[in-house]
């Protein structure tokens, strides 16, 4: 009886172990010192005002980065984020970001549907890109955070996850 406890010990402390070192991890991720202070709301000015007009800015190339203030990767992401707005503030990176935080979702687009299943984001992906977005009617917003790269009124990419940080600073 000891040895088979000691045998189902062993086999439990394998399977923790390599269950837990199979995770995907959160990669390096830029740091910024950025006042304690400093928040989206620091950056309204790059919030849209509504997700309707996520395709109509002025800008050839920009990016629109969806979040949620309780999404626990996006609270992972927030610094970058925050950071990355912070220079392009300061005129030190090109491409322009939008915030949009989709508990405004339902409202701002009563409508809105979280169209067609698919069997997982890379399949999401690969419809919207195939299918020359520009509306956000045929838009899909299933996770966050995610960033929708947007080039001369269309989706031109589409990230997720920590790819939104891996993407927007090439890392």
């Amino acid at each position: 009886m000891i040895k088979l406890f000691k045998l189902f010990t062993s086999i439990l402390l394998i399977l923790l172990i390599s269950t837990t070192s199979s995770c995907s991890s959160k990669p390096n991720l830029p740091h910024f010192d950025l006042d304690e202070n400093v928040d989206y709301v620091t950056f309204k000015e790059y919030e849209l005002d509504n997700i309707k007009n996520m395709y109509v800015q002025e800008e050839d190339t920009y990016y629109v980065y969806l979040y949620r203030i309780d999404c626990s990767t996006c609270i992972g992401v927030k610094n970058s984020i925050l950071g990355y707005l912070d220079l392009y503030s300061k005129s030190e990176v090109d491409t322009k970001l939008y915030l949009y935080n989709t508990v405004n979702l339902r409202n701002d687009y009563p409508s809105f549907n979280n169209g067609p299943a698919f069997k997982d984001e890379e399949e999401a992906k690969e419809y919207m890109l195939s299918n020359s977005i520009n509306k956000i009617e045929d838009t899909i917003i299933k996770v966050v955070p995610s960033l929708y790269v947007i080039n001369n009124n269309y989706l031109g990419d589409y990230y997720y996850g920590y790819d939104v940080i891996s993407y927007i600073f090439n890392l």
